[in-house]
């Protein structure tokens, strides 16, 4: 079944550390699988595994577990030392503490600082001698989402977040990181970080040595989606309707049937995550087509069949809408 993708927009990100550095980004690309012509397009998107390896190369080539995108470089095995003083603190709230004052030491540029007021817990970040105003910043971005990660991955469960507010502007339609995160994402804002629950701060530590062996060794794979929520409806309803690809993705209706609940209950909830159901269908059907066309077995006609389309002309249509260029165009251009 098709895994989630990346959109070219992140690649284009990570590789702002090596670019500094004047590294050679066509081989970093290619040692993750991944054909630097796909920079080429806005539209474009990766796999998850493709995603992961380009984390791992740019980590042992810069020797930086942050990527090149502070200053100062995050020596290896500093994430791991991390994880392992985490695992010691009783609760939530305290690895929170324990956590950021540790990233103090790590990074003289970015810092996170956070605060409780009422039943909500704020987590800010920023960077020291001012923010970089309404223009991109990776960095912030990254630490906000490992920091998010972290705290899950410590709780043994997905940790809810109530808002997501970055300083920068939005950077293109379509961005992964209201699914990604599970939450409502504003920018432009005053400040970036993340609201919380406080009652996650009493949530217990249940992470112990052999979760930390077993976590630090797939890094950094297993923080690409790790989390990505199962019990979010977004992703209820795109695993529910995987299995009809080939067969004609169901209407809203015989989903929400299935869900258990009516069709309007099922389009307002899914509008109040800020998902349309004909959003997850397209994106479910684009990620798996993207996975299809690596394949160079499968003929175009045949994809288009795998994906429930009954001509190979709405196909192309759907798929140019989906990434700017046509099926035929991404298998030649973009594909190793």
């Amino acid at each position: 079944m098709p895994q989630h993708t990346v959109a070219i927009h992140h690649v284009h990100a990570i590789l702002q550390g090596p670019r500094q550095r004047g590294l050679d980004e066509s081989g970093i690309l290619r040692r993750a699988d991944i054909d630097p012509e796909l920079l080429r397009s806005p539209f474009a998107r990766v796999s998850r595994t493709q995603y992961a390896a380009l984390m791992r190369t740019i980590k042992r080539l810069m020797r930086d577990e942050f990527w090149g995108l502070a200053e100062h470089p995050m020596l290896p095995g500093s994430f791991a030392m991390l994880c392992a003083r985490l695992i010691q603190c009783p609760d939530l709230g305290t690895a929170l503490k324990v956590g950021l004052d540790t990233m103090r030491l790590m990074f003289r540029e970015i810092e996170g600082r956070v605060s409780v007021k009422g039943d909500e817990v704020f987590v800010h970040v920023r960077r020291r001698g001012g923010s970089l105003g309404l223009e991109y910043d990776f960095a912030v971005g990254t630490y906000i989402y490992e920091a998010w990660q972290l705290l899950s991955w410590l709780a043994g469960k997905r940790v809810m977040t109530r808002m997501v507010s970055f300083e920068h502007q939005r950077q293109f339609e379509g961005s992964d990181q209201a699914p990604v995160l599970g939450s409502i994402v504003r920018y432009e804002q005053p400040y970036s970080g993340l609201v919380l629950d406080a009652s996650i701060l009493d949530w217990p530590v249940v992470q112990d040595a052999d979760g930390l062996a077993a976590f630090t060794s797939q890094l950094p794979g297993n923080l690409v989606l790790r989390y990505r929520s199962r019990a979010r409806l977004d992703e209820c309803v795109r695993q529910h309707i995987k299995p009809h690809l080939g067969n004609g993705l169901p209407s809203l209706e015989a989903c929400a049937v299935e869900l258990g609940m009516s069709a309007q209950t099922l389009r307002r909830r899914l509008r109040e995550q800020g998902r349309g159901y004909q959003d997850i269908c397209n994106a479910l059907r684009r990620d798996a087509a993207i996975e299809y066309l690596r394949r160079r077995d499968l003929p175009l006609d045949a994809i288009g069949s795998m994906l429930g389309f009954s001509e190979i002309s709405a196909f192309h249509r759907a798929f140019k809408r989906w990434t700017g260029v046509s099926p035929g165009a991404y298998r030649r251009r973009y594909l190793p």
